[in-house]
C-alpha cells in the first residue's frame, strides 16, 4: 500500500514521467502519420485526419500531465505496488480475453467490470450495476450506434 504521507518536495515525478512519455509516443505517432498517411481536407478528410488528432490531442494531455506534475505533492513510497489491485485487473483483462471469443461481449464485459471491481473494494451492488452498465453501453454504442456486429452473447 503507498503512504498518503506528503513530503515537503513539490512535484510528482510519476506524472512528469507519465506526462513526457505521452509527448513522446503522441509525437512519434503524429510523424509517422503524417509521413504514411493522407490528410485531406476538412470538407474531405482523408484517412489520416482522424489519426493524427488523436495523437496531437495524446500530446496535449501528456503536457497538461507533465505541467500539473510540478503543483502536485510528492507522495513518498510512490515505487510501492498494490498487489491485490495489480492482480485484480490483470484478472480481469485476462478474464475479458478468455471469455470474449467463447462467451460473446457482455459474459466477457462483466466478467471484466466484475473481477477489476475488486480492486476498489466497493459494495458489490456498485460493481453489479457497473458491469451491467457497461455491457449495455457497449451494446449501444458499437452494435446499435455504430453498426459494428460482433456476437453480444454466444452459447457454447
Amino acid at each position: 500500500m503507498t503512504s498518503l504521507r506528503a513530503s515537503n518536495k513539490k512535484g510528482d515525478r510519476r506524472d512528469l514521467c507519465a506526462g513526457l512519455l505521452l509527448c513522446v509516443v503522441g509525437t512519434a505517432a503524429a510523424i509517422y502519420i503524417s509521413g504514411h498517411y493522407q490528410m485531406g481536407t476538412v470538407r474531405r478528410m482523408g484517412p489520416g485526419m482522424f489519426p493524427l488528432g488523436v495523437s496531437l490531442a495524446v500530446v496535449f494531455f501528456g503536457v497538461l500531465t507533465a505541467v500539473s506534475s510540478f503543483k502536485a505533492v510528492e507522495i513518498e513510497d510512490w515505487w510501492k505496488v498494490d498487489l491485490l489491485a495489480l492482480g485484480t485487473v490483470t484478472g480481469g483483462m485476462a478474464a475479458f480475453a478468455v471469455l470474449l471469443p467463447l462467451f460473446g461481449a457482455v459474459p466477457a464485459i462483466m466478467a471484466l467490470s466484475v473481477v477489476s471491481g475488486l480492486a476498489v473494494r466497493r459494495s458489490s451492488l456498485e460493481v453489479v450495476l457497473l458491469a451491467i452498465s457497461l455491457a449495455l453501453m457497449a451494446y449501444l454504442i458499437f452494435q446499435l450506434g455504430l453498426g459494428i456486429q460482433f456476437p453480444l452473447l454466444r452459447l457454447p
